[in-house]
């Protein structure tokens, strides 16, 4: 047992050790990609916070954009980076900081830098709830998040409270931040009624002229077999998996799902003859959709068997289809509705969507700030290496790390206890437990009395 303990403490000591591997293989960091990508983290960060925050003719000020990068400094440009910077404005010379910190061995170099930035954040006279990044913003940043907050903030949450129960509820896309390439009509309103009025609208673009989709009241969007079929997906799925049809639902209607792997998924086998699946589908509901619109709710089970019907005429992998969705509602649980709906575009395949919940999970509420730094590079941030332990006084500790620690206390445990108990042992104490369950064993196998 003492051996197989040292063992296992070098094993995870050895695991621990820094890497000496070419910086071409080392994990990929978020502070390192958008170093690379933008130059300077710290100005880039200004900059984009300062154009979200900036209303424009006819334009609010983009509040989630804003809420995701106030917060995020510190993802964004390291902590690391951003305690040198404090040294640099303090007055030290970088040549001093770099000798400084050389002399030092790493956990007392980490505890130092974290030292350092945790002080200055400190330092911030800004309000209570204001993200502690803000302190490295322009001084009046603050203030302008907190009245876009008090003036925008409540539609916003409502929003995305919509996702998850939309209660009857329409949502027009055009007047959400970041989604203003929406078409002017494009709106959601989370029950069969979407059924209605995208197999309506899918009818009439296809030539068939149904009188019950041409009265007044219902709404008349552009005719596309993606959104309909999406429609049909929120119908027929439930729980988590509702909700992330939802989100692509917006996306589609946004005009942000271009990917064609993603698109079949959907679809099914066949897009080519989707449509006619999604009409045959739909047939007793657009028969009737006038009626049914003002009723939706007498319409549920209707929806159901259509959704299932165009399910099994499309071939539709549901499996797959179910377990993107997942993702998307991983996404929007960790970061939002709306950063998951304008992050969407990023899905190409089941993978990407995994990849991305993964992200969104891992840097929770960034991931708005780094998908504008980042683009698509955003999905390489799946590969970072996993959360390390903080302490208080900032040094950082890995999980190999702990199990070394872990291990050796215990193989130095069981060496300090051998040694107590053998020298009471020869004391002349009683035996101690691990004799006793010895001469147990010793009695039952070798038929020992002794």
């Amino acid at each position: 047992l003492f051996a197989g303990l040292v063992a296992a403490a070098l094993v995870f000591l050895l695991r621990a050790a820094p890497s000496t591997a070419s910086p071409a293989l080392q994990p990929v960091n978020a502070a390192t990609l958008v170093e690379a990508k933008v130059g300077d983290p710290v100005g880039w960060w200004r900059v984009a916070l300062e154009t979200a925050m900036r209303p424009g003719p006819g334009r609010a000020p983009d509040l989630t954009l804003a809420r995701s990068l106030s917060g995020s400094l510190t993802t964004l440009a390291g902590r690391e980076a951003l305690a040198r910077r404090v040294l640099l404005e303090a007055g030290h010379s970088e040549r001093r900081i770099e000798a400084d910190l050389r002399a030092l061995p790493g956990w007392r170099r980490r505890a130092r830098l974290n030292a350092v930035l945790e002080a200055r954040l400190e330092q911030s006279e800004l309000g209570a709830g204001t993200p502690r990044d803000l302190v490295f913003a322009p001084v009046d940043t603050a203030h302008r998040l907190s009245r876009a907050q008090a003036l925008y903030g409540p539609a916003l949450d409502a929003v995305d409270a919509w996702f998850d129960a939309p209660d009857g509820r329409t949502l027009a896309l055009r007047g959400v931040p970041g989604l203003s390439a929406a078409p002017a009509r494009a709106a959601l309103h989370g029950d069969v009624r979407d059924v209605l009025v995208q197999s309506c609208a899918l009818a009439e673009s296809a030539g068939r002229r149904i009188g019950q989709c041409r009265v007044v009241f219902l709404p008349k969007p552009g005719g596309d077999a993606l959104n309909a079929a999406l429609a049909l997906t929120v119908t027929g799925t439930e729980g988590r998996a509702r909700v992330g049809a939802r989100v692509l639902k917006a996306a589609g209607a946004a005009g942000l799902l271009r990917s064609e792997p993603l698109i079949r998924l959907i679809l099914g086998g066949e897009p080519g003859g989707a449509e006619d699946h999604i009409l045959a589908a739909s047939a007793d509901l657009v028969s009737s959709a006038g009626e049914r619109f003002t009723r939706p709710v007498y319409s549920v089970d209707a929806a159901r068997e259509a959704a299932r019907a165009f399910e099994t005429a499309a071939r539709i992998d549901t499996a797959a289809r179910d377990a993107v969705l997942q993702d998307v509602a991983r996404v929007r649980r960790a970061s939002g509705a709306l950063a998951a709906v304008r992050t969407a575009h990023l899905i190409e395949s089941p993978d990407d969507a995994a990849r991305l919940a993964v992200v969104a999970e891992r840097h929770e509420g960034a991931l708005l700030a780094l998908e504008a730094a980042l683009g698509r590079d955003l999905l390489r941030l799946a590969d970072e290496p996993a959360p390390t332990f903080a302490r208080g006084s900032g040094v950082r500790i890995d999980a190999d790390t702990v199990a070394a620690l872990v291990a050796g206390g215990l193989a130095m445990a069981l060496l300090l206890w051998v040694l107590i108990a053998g020298y009471h042992r020869r004391r002349g104490g009683a035996p101690g437990a691990f004799e006793r369950v010895d001469a147990a064993v010793s009695r039952l196998i070798l038929g020992r009395n002794s």
